[in-house]
């Protein structure tokens, strides 16, 4: 039996990536292959999905859709062992997760299918819940708010254990005149 994961996940701009990094290396984390590069989980596929369609619908719909800005205030503990940066829920972010959505939901895991909820976060990382507890009050004292942008979307495969990038689709400025 095959142990596949697809995501679209939003990356952040380099300011963004570098504060995260920044305060995951000051607060001692190592980085496990999930969370090398800093990002907002947009949707998470664990049944069967055509991948070359999803990659050319991700591809379009990138080319639509302009960059968002994004402010993570505040860091939590998520599931007993995540620390994680949360980031203020504008519209624009609301509709993004919710735009995402609109196609191949059916195939999206419970807790990431758009009726169940959604909590945007960026994580810093996921460890035993005793680091975690030990990180959290140094973490606290190392962090006001980052200010940053979501550039991107990219779709990622996790195969048992293994993390590949299948494409990277660049969200995209949109003038007045609709031209980008």
């Amino acid at each position: 039996m095959e142990n596949k994961s697809y995501f679209i996940v939003a990356i952040l701009d380099d300011k963004g990536t570098e504060a995260i990094r920044s305060l995951q290396k000051e607060i001692g984390i190592e980085l496990d292959n999930l969370n090398t590069i800093p990002h907002l989980t947009l949707a998470n596929y664990e049944k069967e999905i055509d991948v070359t369609n999803l990659l050319e619908w991700v591809n379009e719909f990138s080319q639509k859709q302009k960059p968002i800005d994004l402010c993570l205030y505040m860091i939590a503990v998520a599931h007993t062992n995540g620390l994680v940066a949360i980031p203020l829920i504008s519209n624009e972010l609301y509709k993004l997760h919710y735009d995402i959505h609109q196609k191949y939901d059916e195939y999206c895991i419970d807790y990431s299918k758009l009726a169940s909820g959604w909590l945007p976060h960026v994580t810093i990382s996921y460890n035993s819940e005793k680091i975690i507890n030990e990180k959290m009050s140094v973490v606290t004292g190392a962090f006001s708010h980052i200010n940053t942008r979501l550039i991107s979307l990219w779709v990622s495969c996790l195969d048992n254990g293994v993390l590949t990038v299948l494409g990277k689709f660049a969200l995209h400025e949109i003038h007045e005149n609709g031209g980008i």
